[in-house]
């Protein structure tokens, strides 16, 4: 017997055959549809069949996947699921929940049972025009309904819940920064996860970050609880970053109506003081004086050459790392003498702006030998790892970062380097708006409180140059003085 072959539903439209296939009409028709996406293939079967009729659902075949019965609206589509050729379908409706934004995500409910062999009662069996009215009255975000949110009453609704939705909207809002909550939310769920939010208390909050402080940690040798000051400190400054977490998730809980009740178990709840690095012993904020500038960069060499390229950039231009790791050849415009900070949707800038920062001789020199014949699009700053060549990742510049210091005896971060950058070219005399433009702070706040700091050597020789030179006056005889 030989089989019928079945031919696609729009072959006859096809009127010439494609001139760069070089075969007949019906195979060019035929190799079209085999390249068509398997959703484009859906599709069309699915448009052969009539799901708005009894008769027209008794002609379609059963299969694991819901056929299209009508497009409401932009992202809200009505289908209809028929699993077994003896059995009834069921109505279900699909929402796009985050359309255009990284993954795109549905949410799908069952409407009900669909009226193939029974009358539909407008309950739990429903025709094709009750089946529209329900889907386009759903409301995906809905608490009650269970999709929106894991419980319906907003008192009842635990920690980890909360969790779960603030970090399904963070990953759509800040795709970049998820990992940092990620690890929070760890902290978090394990210590107060399954406690309703609505039971919080402060006390309750301030023992979750106690407990953060004082649990142990990896040091060389093994997990031990913090020792020094230095330590205790550290554990400190993490437990803060946590609670700052917590009280955003809250918060946001609140703003979306999540939750009901008052934030003022949260609100009074303080982090711990004196924890950021300047506070601690040992520590800097930044390289006092260029010797310390020179010290660490001759240690940056000897660490690793494609190291030093990155902190001399850092030193030179004030760059974040995470603008400096994402910059390419093309960034750098020798013409003009600046390098470009470009703000972009997949490298987007902390301030969301594009700026460009003037560059002098030196800097100009240093940057002509990373882009001499090298493609526009190539990373500028790139690492040799066991020989093969890699941009710089997230985190990367820590571990070179901590062998600079203990070869030189420095304790600092990378972004000690920005600091450094800010204060020592405003000690010499560099303008505070071309200060604030080329750093890519949004105000003066952040350079004359934060970053701008003069040195002891720079202080004493301001203090001799323009502090006022009053001899003082001697009395002759202490006879002279007055009672």
């Amino acid at each position: 017997m030989s089989r019928a072959v079945v031919q696609p539903k729009y072959s006859h439209k096809a009127s010439k055959v494609e001139p760069w296939l070089g075969i007949g009409r019906a195979l060019s028709v035929r190799y079209r549809a085999s390249q068509k996406p398997r959703e484009a293939i859906n599709s069309m079967a699915t448009k052969r069949y009539n799901c708005s009729t009894r008769t027209g659902r008794r002609t379609i075949p059963a299969r694991s996947a819901a056929y299209t019965a009508s497009k409401l609206a932009k992202g809200r589509t009505l289908k209809y699921r028929k699993r077994y050729a003896d059995r009834p379908g069921f109505w279900q409706v699909e929402v796009l929940l985050h359309p255009g934004a990284g993954k795109r995500k549905y949410k799908s409910k069952v409407l009900g049972q669909a009226d193939d062999n029974t009358a539909a009662n407008g309950d739990d069996v429903l025709s094709f025009q009750q089946a529209s009215v329900a889907a386009s009255s759903y409301d995906p975000w809905d608490t009650a309904d269970g999709v929106g949110g894991p419980a319906a009453d907003p008192d009842r609704i635990t920690v980890t819940e909360l969790c779960e939705l603030y970090r399904e909207w963070y990953a759509v809002t800040y795709p970049r920064s998820l990992s940092d909550l990620l690890t929070a939310i760890k902290h978090i769920v394990r210590e107060i996860g399954d406690i309703p939010v609505s039971k919080l208390t402060s006390r309750r909050i301030e023992a979750f970050k106690i407990s953060l402080a004082e649990r142990p940690r990896r040091y060389k040798g093994g997990y031990r609880a913090a020792q020094t000051t230095d330590e205790k400190q550290s554990r400190q400054s993490t437990a803060n970053n946590n609670l700052i977490r917590l009280k955003a998730l809250l918060n946001w809980g609140k703003r979306q109506q999540l939750i009901t009740c008052s934030d003022d178990s949260w609100r009074w709840v303080e982090g711990f003081k004196n924890t950021k690095r300047y506070h601690r012993p040992g520590r800097a904020e930044k390289l006092e004086n260029r010797a310390g500038v020179d010290l660490y960069l001759q240690e940056a060499m000897k660490v690793a050459p494609h190291y030093y390229d990155l902190s001399y950039l850092a030193i030179t231009c004030g760059c974040r790392y995470s603008e400096l790791r994402h910059l390419l050849v093309r960034h750098v415009r020798m013409d003009d003498r600046v390098l470009v900070i470009e703000n972009s949707q997949a490298t987007p800038t902390k301030t969301n702006r594009s700026r460009s920062i003037p560059l002098n001789d030196q800097t100009i020199s240093f940057l002509s030998r990373l882009t001499e014949g090298r493609d526009g699009d190539d990373y500028l700053l790139t690492r040799t790892v066991y020989g093969k060549v890699k941009p710089w990742a997230d985190g990367d510049q820590t571990r070179y970062n901590k062998r600079v210091c203990e070869a030189s005896g420095l304790n600092v971060n990378f972004h000690c380097l920005r600091h450094s950058w800010t204060s020592l070219a405003r000690m010499n005399g560099m303008n505070d708006l071309v200060l604030m433009e080329s750093g890519g702070w949004s105000n003066m706040d952040q350079i004359t409180k934060r970053y701008g700091k003069a040195n002891e050597d720079f202080r004493h020789q301001q203090v001799k140059e323009h502090a006022p030179m009053i001899e003082p006056l001697m009395p002759a005889d202490e006879s002279d003085t007055v009672n």
